[in-house]
């Protein structure tokens, strides 16, 4: 689903009988992480914070593990958008997001983080859990309506593995709090203001502290002045104004000392104003948003359910997941114990052994016949090796010394071909691969035949950048299809205003 520097998001399915079938997401570390301690301790830390969290608002954790060097993380699939699209997508559409979306939205994400903030351990003791990365990326809100609160990589708890190290900011600028900001210690009314910042956002369609450099960000998130919300937009209710502003308050106990005092007063509010707007509303939001994605994402999802049944999806570290428990891929000696207990794995093994073996008889006696050994395998040309020169040229393996022993297992291609089509075709796409950077709509490339994962990275002016992760097992054909980046927000244009003599 997604890649970035320390995770890449996989979209992953368990199955069981009588069609039995549940999506899923597994949040898997790269590989050369996975020896730091700080960062281990920090997936470790937010694994336990999140699973420990049981709320219809907060993402559910389902399990962490371990297979092989890799940690991963299961938790629940939300299928929808976060909150930054679902934005981006209402300033298209005049009018389509109303204040009491916005209100409903922020009045369930405090719900969530109320609960995390309560949080407390089996003895009675409370956490004291702050998320410190309250923003729209974190928010998700599904097509049928449920807004869920995640990510909590970098949440603080007295009970914590890994600690920050002094003088270190985490989370995004431009939604921290004054006291985050200037690194005092934190508590729940801290979320309370990024959450604030949030609705901000949200009922104005305007970034708030967000400048032009980080530094000048944290200097304005530090001053904390903020404008009245209804010299924006001033059909906005006065009230609605006034939780906004107590929610930015400077000072943290001038604000809402908890999240579900926050949500009480967005939940009267559309109590007064008799507005309407649930579950359902949030589905009819999303469906007028985002109809035509969601048709693309169910039209993918199936797309990669069929290679899976049929067995073309190539997956290395969790091939075996749609047919297994999650809970199994937890032990440390990672798919062993699952495949150990597969009678009929066991049995489709040594009839394969079997198999072998009478080719391997057969290709002896042969052999023998012709008075002399099984000719080597030839080595493939250089031309056939690389079909367009802009991809890095491999060295077909080297062809067996004739005198080496008959192998047990049949002979497979020693390269495969990589193909990987980019859209839209206007698109001035550029791919890494390898250490470097090729540039073209369509890339071709014999690669040697390995089991190692690769990435490939690709990226065009004016669009989101995307990773794939690749297997070279076999041969394999990519589209991929470049998102176009949608702005935000955009500083008003400059009006001249003539002054009086």
């Amino acid at each position: 689903m997604a890649s970035g520097g320390m995770a890449t998001l996989y979209l992953a399915r368990i199955t069981g009988p009588q069609e039995f079938e549940k999506l899923l997401c597994i949040k898997k570390v790269h590989d050369h992480l996975s020896d730091d301690r700080e960062f281990t301790e920090m997936f470790l830390d937010e694994c336990r914070i999140a699973a420990l969290i049981h709320h219809p608002n907060v993402a559910t954790v389902f399990e962490m593990g371990r297979v092989e060097s890799s940690y991963f993380m299961a938790m629940e699939y939300v299928h929808g958008h976060d909150l930054r699209e679902v934005l981006a997508a209402a300033k298209r559409l005049p009018d389509s997001l109303s204040w009491m979306y916005a209100a409903r939205i922020v009045a369930d994400a405090a719900a969530g983080l109320h609960a995390a903030h309560e949080l407390k351990r089996p003895g009675g003791a409370v956490l004291g859990v702050v998320h410190r990365d309250v923003s729209h990326q974190n928010i998700l809100i599904s097509y049928d309506g449920h807004v869920k609160v995640v990510d909590f990589g970098i949440a603080f708890a007295r009970e914590r593995i890994s600690h920050t190290a002094v003088k270190t900011l985490k989370g995004k600028a431009a939604y921290m709090s004054p006291e985050q900001a200037t690194q005092k210690p934190l508590d729940r009314r801290s979320d309370i203001f990024s959450l604030g910042t949030v609705l901000f956002e949200a009922i104005t369609l305007r970034r708030l502290f967000k400048a032009s450099t980080e530094v000048e960000t944290l200097l304005r998130v530090r001053q904390a002045r903020v404008p009245r919300p209804r010299t924006l937009r001033p059909e906005l209710p006065a009230r609605l104004e006034q939780i906004v502003l107590k929610a930015l308050a400077p000072a943290p106990e001038d604000r809402y000392q908890t999240a579900a005092q926050l949500q009480g007063a967005l939940e009267a509010l559309l109590v007064e104003e008799q507005q309407v707007s649930g579950q359902q509303q949030l589905a009819d939001l999303m469906d007028r948003l985002f109809h035509a994605q969601r048709e693309d994402r169910d039209r993918i999802i199936e797309e990669a359910r069929t290679k899976v049944n049929t067995g073309a999806l190539s997956v290395v570290r969790f091939r075996q997941v749609e047919e297994g428990s999650l809970s199994q891929l937890s032990e440390s000696r990672g798919l062993r114990p699952w495949l150990h207990n597969q009678r009929w794995l066991l049995a489709g093994a040594l009839g394969g052994a079997a198999l072998v073996i009478l080719a391997v008889l057969t290709a002896f006696l042969l052999g023998k016949g012709r008075g002399g050994p099984p000719a080597a395998l030839a080595p493939q040309s250089r031309e056939a090796a690389m079909e367009d020169p802009r991809i890095a040229r491999e060295s077909p393996r080297p062809s067996r010394d004739a005198s080496s022993p008959t192998s047990t297992r049949p002979s497979e291609p020693a390269t495969v071909s990589l193909e990987i089509r980019v859209l839209p075709e206007g698109a001035q796409a550029t791919l890494r691969f390898r250490e470097r950077k090729y540039s073209g709509p369509v890339f071709r490339a014999q690669l040697r035949r390995t089991e190692a994962e690769e990435v490939v990275e690709i990226s065009a002016p004016g669009f989101r950048t995307q990773s794939l992760m690749i297997v070279p097992l076999e041969d394999q054909k990519h589209e991929i299809k470049l998102q176009r980046l949608q702005v935000f927000w955009r500083r008003p244009p400059l009006r001249w205003k003539a002054l009086p003599d």
